[in-house]
């Protein structure tokens, strides 16, 4: 409808007209006149629209209700706001079913591309009461959340809180929307368990660790204690490695299944610790302990924990070395200050919303930031069909490199191979493919072994001559 630009929220005041288009009644009701009388009303002293400044800030509201999702971009002059430009939607089929902030990313995208010669003229300032941008960089939004961000990503937006309104016009069209604080829902972790064993003998010294994560995927590692250690002092080296383990992969609920009646009773109150070392032990166990969201020690007998009891007595070239007691073990500190990565701007944009001065590098950064996230506090890039893969760093990428191409279970892939198998892996870094590719050229078992291609460098053409050696 051309009046649309004119007339504010004009989806949801046009709702009984539209309803009657569609259905097969379609007579005239009560709902069809109170709404052409509302807008006969509205049309008598209608909001003047205004002119645009060149590269002026620009001004979003967004409106959302349960049939329609609606938006008006104001200008601000002397301290007064004018409207440029009214926008609505009518919902259909499952959009009336999106959530209520989903509603509102609905509303934005879709003024951005009604209005798209704005957006890319004039940076966007969207005024809202709601965490909208922080929905837009979650690292849980579904699918078509993220293809918004991406698409959002070519403009400069930018979030600020909804102040005071400075024109009646737009008094009203906030006025209609009142938002309501949902709760976010909570969703019970599930626990992770650990099976923990320790073995102290004259031929072998070792701890025995199996992990099984919510979704029953099962790890195991076994190390070896290359220090005189009595078997309860093994039982604790094998429950703090196994906490140090689960911490890392980012348990929070854990229970934890150990053979050893002493340990267990010490750590649950039941039993007191009077051996000075088990005493350094202890408090220790009790610190990793607490860094859990909720831990439930349980003892078990033998016959339950035979897995972890086998990896604690196995002899393995790939069992972790434990070279000193957990309690005495030397910190090492890098003393130099980090160098700078290609993640710290993005990062930094990500948690605080600050773009650089430079203009042309902050658009960069706009379109670069709807690709990446942060979970747990480490920087994430999402992937067209594989899961989130880990930022890395430059100086580690070597690393990661070597073993994915000549490691234990490397196949010596090169080029574009290599770079798929590490991104399979989970990692990320910009020049992911130039470094894939010059890393197999300078493998000598590659420029050995591969194969020489032997095809000539120019293309085939076919010979006149049906004989060819004829004259």
């Amino acid at each position: 409808m051309t009046l649309s630009r004119f007339i504010s929220k004009s989806g949801e005041r046009c709702l009984p007209f539209f309803k009657i288009l569609r259905g097969e009644n379609q007579a005239w009701n009560e709902d069809c006149t109170k709404a052409f009388q509302s807008l006969k009303e509205y049309l008598l002293s209608p909001p003047l629209l205004s002119a645009l400044v060149q590269d002026e800030d620009l001004f979003l509201y967004l409106s959302a209700t349960d049939n329609s999702v609606s938006a008006v971009l104001v200008r601000e002059e002397t301290a007064r706001q004018h409207p440029i430009h009214y926008i609505s939607h009518i919902l259909h089929g499952a959009e009336v079913r999106y959530p209520p902030l989903e509603k509102l990313s609905f509303a934005l995208i879709s003024a951005a591309r009604r209005l798209r010669h704005y957006f890319q003229a004039h940076p966007i300032k969207v005024m809202m009461d709601q965490p909208l941008r922080r929905i837009l960089h979650s690292p849980e939004i579904s699918r078509r959340l993220q293809k918004w961000a991406v698409e959002l990503s070519e403009f400069d937006i930018d979030f600020l809180p909804r102040t005071v309104t400075k024109s009646q016009a737009l008094a009203d069209f906030v006025a209609e929307f009142t938002t309501v604080e949902l709760p976010e829902p909570w969703k019970k972790p599930q626990p992770w368990t650990l099976h923990v064993d320790g073995a102290s003998g004259e031929r072998i010294q070792g701890v025995g660790i199996v992990l099984t994560s919510p979704w029953g995927i099962r790890l195991q590692r076994s190390g070896k204690i290359h220090f005189p250690v009595t078997n309860n002092q093994a039982e604790y080296e094998a429950l703090i490695a196994g906490l140090k383990f689960a911490k890392g992969l980012g348990a929070r609920q854990l229970y934890v299944y150990s053979d050893s009646k002493l340990m267990v009773n010490q750590l649950t109150g039941s039993y007191q610790t009077k051996d000075e070392v088990l005493k350094r032990y202890f408090k220790l166990a009790k610190t990793l302990l607490q860094q859990f969201g909720q831990v439930s020690l349980f003892h078990i007998p033998r016959e339950m924990n035979l897995l972890a009891d086998e990896l604690a007595k196995e002899e393995s070239d790939n069992a972790l070395d434990i070279l000193f007691p957990a309690f005495e073990n030397p910190q090492i500190f890098d003393v130099e200050s980090n160098p700078e990565s290609w993640m710290d701007d993005i990062r930094h944009y990500l948690q605080t919303g600050e773009l650089p001065d430079d203009r042309n590098k902050a658009r960069r950064l706009r379109v670069k930031d709807a690709r990446y996230v942060i979970s747990q506090g480490q920087l994430f890039r999402r992937c067209y069909s594989l899961p989130l893969a880990k930022c890395i760093r430059e100086e580690d990428s070597k690393i990661i490199l070597e073993q994915i191409h000549s490691g234990d279970c490397g196949t010596h892939a090169a080029g574009r191979n290599l770079a798929l198998q590490i991104l399979r892996q989970g990692y990320y870094w910009p020049s992911l493919q130039r470094d894939a590719k010059e890393f197999s050229q300078r493998c000598p078992q590659c420029q050995i072994y591969s194969k020489i291609p032997r095809q000539p460098a120019g293309q085939l053409h076919p010979i006149t001559s049906s004989w060819p050696f004829s004259m």
